[in-house]
């Protein structure tokens, strides 16, 4: 089996300089929707929302972002990845799925990150 890591670094202003994650979730599956499973309640109002799949190196679809989120970053190499990103506007428990646009293997992760 090939290995095709991929990385992306991101930076965001307005967090928490002192304990900026606040929920995770994570999940594998396949499907049309990689989805990350739920998350517990968020601390706050305003948290950064940040998904991210990844995808098998066959894959050949286009994932395309959740209503309310941006698709930050596509990797259309043998690392098949995407990301995307939202903040949150009340407190609440996230489920983030990421359209793959057809039915393939995913990772999926999801953070949210208080302000």
């Amino acid at each position: 089996m090939d290995n095709h890591p991929f990385l992306a670094i991101y930076e965001f202003s307005g967090l928490s300089t002192t304990d900026p994650l606040d929920q995770t979730a994570r999940a594998q599956g396949s499907g049309p929707l990689a989805d990350s499973g739920l998350t517990a309640i968020t601390s706050n109002a305003n948290e950064l929302v940040f998904a991210a799949t990844g995808l098998p190196a066959s894959y050949s679809g286009t994932p395309t972002a959740g209503a309310g989120y941006a698709l930050l970053e596509q990797n259309t190499g043998r690392a098949r990845a995407a990301n995307e990103a939202a903040i949150a506007s009340s407190n609440r428990i996230i489920c983030r799925d990421l359209w793959s646009g057809s039915g393939s293997n995913w990772t999926a992760v999801l953070a949210t990150f208080k302000p």
